[in-house]
């Protein structure tokens, strides 16, 4: 069944477009529509064609070219319709086939009488035209109506085939736009598109630091694969691995259990409240797009500011409880109580040690001979075969934190940010130098450096 105009009007969010005024010298405002379709039928009430109604819709958005997808209008033509400023014009399939596809342009028809635009139509998934900017500038549009997921592979093979020849044959000083509707959705056969479909739950592999839960789970692994082998005849890898895949999962379940949401959140406790809302917003769009009157348009915009200013009070609400909570919890304890009630981390004395041989040694085995030797002129191959009496003597500066074990660069940032946020204060200049060691170390003379 043909649908009516007010069922595809929702596709507008598709458009895109330039808010500067087109002047001399800057590209036309361009935009992308999916119009679903532009035949008409015969036993509609509507006094005007979906063509006018489209140009009366682009006038409005104040649009100069715009792309169309799925016209679904026979071979190839171009209309302009009275009392409008725009011009049609579209690629279809033949005559005798099913109204399926078709791309189009809807452009200015100032511009197209003031350059004398020709518009190649390749296919009834692609069409281009070549618009001046200036003298020596122009702008290539091309309009795209990618193969559904319906189509066979062959048929999306030639189509992307087609786009990439189109594509290249572009002159490379023009400006390129590609705009349209690519279908972008996964395979028919993948997971992700089918309806019911739901992303597995995590294990809490958090829980195997306790050496207790490790242990329980390394026995529920021998358990399960102490069952007996495989069966004859089915003993094949893939087979195997299912197997091997369930005794792990089954392990871990029994064990481990899965990961559960243990945070609070303003959106998941007023669900019910903001679900509704919603709802009545989605229902009075659809009243509005059925029946486009004064009324129901009014309607519409009052159920969009109910459920904005519902959601805004929701989050205010559970943002005001949670202040409240934490006053009152403050209030009960001092300072001193709070720091002593909280967990903290034990102390990590080991990190303050200076660097061992182990972590010298470690590196330097990992490093490439040949290597420019630094400012005091020791190449490495001297390190390397200078015996460990000569490493001993070795000592790393602590400024090296970023490139040993279990540390990291936090408080050399720490300092970087506080020395940036101080200078901004103070109004003062500020250079912060970045040297590529690994390109230029072996390039630029170290006294350089």
């Amino acid at each position: 069944m043909t649908p009516e105009f007010g069922s595809w009007t929702h596709d507008w969010a598709g458009l895109l477009r330039t808010p500067q005024p087109t002047t001399h010298g800057e590209a036309p405002r361009k935009g992308a529509w999916n119009i679903r379709i532009l035949q008409d039928v015969t036993n509609t009430n509507r006094p005007e064609r979906r063509t006018a109604l489209v140009c009366k819709d682009l006038a409005r958005f104040n649009v100069d070219v715009t792309a169309l997808s799925e016209t679904r209008l026979p071979e190839e033509g171009n209309i302009r319709e009275a009392g409008t400023r725009y011009a049609i014009l579209w690629k279809g399939k033949a005559l005798e086939e099913p109204r399926i596809h078709g791309v189009g342009f809807a452009i200015c028809s100032q511009l197209v009488q003031q350059h004398n635009l020709a518009l190649q139509a390749i296919s009834e998934h692609l069409m281009t035209v070549r618009i001046p900017i200036t003298r020596d500038r122009h702008l290539t549009l091309i309009s795209v109506y990618a193969q559904t997921m319906t189509s066979t592979d062959d048929d999306k093979a030639a189509f992307y085939t087609h786009l990439d020849r189109t594509i290249q044959a572009a002159p490379t000083n023009d400006k390129l736009v590609v705009l349209g509707d690519f279908n972008a959705l996964v395979g028919k056969d993948h997971r992700l598109n089918a309806p019911d479909s739901v992303p597995p739950q995590r294990f809490d592999c958090s829980k195997l630091r306790n050496p207790q839960v490790a242990q329980n789970y390394k026995e529920a692994c021998e358990r399960h694969l102490a069952d007996p082998a495989d069966p004859v005849g089915q003993a094949t890898v893939e087979h195997h691995w299912t197997t091997l895949r369930n005794d792990k999962a089954r392990a871990a379940e029994e064990t481990l259990g899965y990961t559960t949401k243990n945070w609070q959140d303003w959106f998941d406790e007023n669900d019910a409240t903001i679900s509704l809302l919603i709802e009545t917003k989605r229902q009075a769009l659809l009243t509005l797009e059925n029946q486009p009157t004064a009324a129901n348009k009014c309607a519409h915009r009052v159920a969009e500011a109910d459920c904005q200013r519902g959601i805004h009070e929701a989050q205010n609400t559970w943002w005001q409880r949670k202040a409240a909570e934490i006053q009152s919890f403050a209030d009960q304890h001092t300072p001193d109580d709070l720091l002593r009630i909280t967990p903290q981390h034990p102390v990590r004395h080991w990190m303050a040690l200076q660097p061992s041989i182990q972590d010298f040694n470690k590196p330097l085995q990992c490093m490439k001979p040949g290597k420019a030797a630094g400012p005091d002129n020791i190449p490495l191959e001297l390190l390397t075969h200078g015996g460990p009496g000569l490493r001993n003597q070795v000592v790393l500066p602590e400024s090296q934190c970023g490139f040993r074990p279990s540390r990291g660069t936090i408080d050399l940032t720490f300092c970087a940010r506080q020395l940036q946020e101080k200078n901004l204060e103070q109004q003062l200049p500020i250079m912060f130098i970045f040297w590529g060691l690994k390109k230029a170390f072996d390039k630029i003379p170290q006294p350089t450096m």
